[in-house]
């Protein structure tokens, strides 16, 4: 039923179909499963349309395909082999059907549910710590993230943005949810989440999706955060504590400055409370040289190395800007074997169209 290809090309126009629904299009030679459904204005989940997300996930039920590049750090190639893909990443080579989670009903993963902002917390001074209450409440596996959009707002209500839920679940109630978002300037949601006091305002929240989750083992782990991916990270500790799951843990956090640092009690309660060894290393990358800071200095990539010289033996979990998760990748690749490299690549617009820095995305 289903054949991955990595080679050769489409010259015939192909019909795509979601299963469950009436949508039926045609595909032109070379276009993406994810184009020909948003051309055809279907509102298929997506956000970056590089393969880096992961949002646009979904599962080929009849037809042949070919991939434009290596998706597998979204998708086990056990999952390839059941037909599951990114739709932006795959090309028809024959009329497709595809099953798309919360559009077909066979696929019940997704919820989507109306929220309200019950507070915003400054956590940095381009951070907050958004808590929305749930109409409906949203199962989801630490280190997931769900769609947030703004109904009463037209432009905001067409594209939603993705953040990682910033606690485990079961911290709060099952009807609330809590995400860090930062400020990034021309972003439409975050420019009107900070313009003003959204304490009450109406979301739309969508979830969980993603694949970046604890993986089952006796090794060590080696965690890597920069910035807001603080998120997964914290949420994926918490789980494990909750759990009773003892891993040694190496955790190191890239920032900008010292008005960059945020949670750092609770990450030193949680460190306290560990059965085990629980190292935490914040990394600043941009602190004054004359500052009151003691601690490390540089970019948290350079690091990796120097706190964890046994890097070999652990168990990885990158979460941050890709620049960050790409640079600490390419330190440990040819040790960390790829099935024990786990990572969220943080996509914002400088992300998606590469403009800025590279080393002031990594601590961004």
């Amino acid at each position: 039923m289903f054949k991955a290809l990595f080679k050769g090309s489409s010259k015939a126009a192909n019909q795509l179909s979601i299963e469950g629904t009436n949508f039926r299009t045609s595909m032109k030679p070379n276009q993406s499963v994810l184009t020909a459904a948003v051309d055809a204005r279907f509102k298929v989940p997506n956000y970056c349309g590089v393969g880096e997300c992961g949002t646009c996930r979904c599962r080929v039920m009849d037809g042949r395909v070919r991939l434009t590049r290596d998706i597998t750090n979204h998708i086990s190639l056990e999952e390839i082999e059941q037909g599951y893909v990114l739709a932006c990443q795959t090309i028809a080579e024959s009329d497709l059907v595809i099953r798309v989670p919360g559009l077909s009903p066979e696929d019940d993963s997704l919820v989507t549910s109306s929220a309200t902002i019950s507070a915003l917390i400054p956590l940095t001074h381009d951070i907050f710590e958004v808590q929305v209450a749930l109409e409906r409440p949203l199962a989801y596996i630490a280190g997931q993230y769900a769609q947030l959009s703004v109904p009463a707002e037209p432009q905001l209500a067409e594209t939603p943005r993705n953040y990682s839920f910033a606690s485990a679940p079961g911290v709060g109630n099952a009807n609330s949810a809590s995400f860090y978002i930062r400020h990034v300037p021309g972003g439409l949601f975050t420019d009107w989440l900070f313009a003003a006091d959204r304490t009450g305002a109406r979301l739309t929240v969508t979830g969980p999706y993603g694949d970046f989750r604890y993986r089952k083992t006796e090794r060590p782990l080696l965690c890597v955060a920069g910035g807001s991916g603080l998120a997964p990270i914290k949420a994926l500790l918490e789980q494990l504590r909750s759990e009773g799951i003892s891993r040694q843990v190496i955790f190191l956090f890239g920032a900008r400055q010292q008005r960059d640092l945020y949670c750092l009690d609770e990450i030193a309660e949680m460190a306290a409370a560990w059965p085990v060894s629980f190292a935490f290393h914040p990394v600043l990358s941009h602190e004054p040289v004359n500052s009151n800071w003691t601690g490390r200095r540089g970019l948290v990539t350079d690091h990796v190395v120097q706190v964890v010289p046994n890097y070999a033996d652990h168990d990885a979990y990158l979460c941050g800007p890709p620049p960050m998760v790409d640079a600490v990748i390419a330190k440990v690749k040819g040790h960390i074997p790829a099935d024990r490299l786990h990572f969220d690549k943080f996509l914002d617009q400088s992300a998606l169209h590469p403009t800025t820095n590279a080393q002031d995305l990594v601590a961004a």
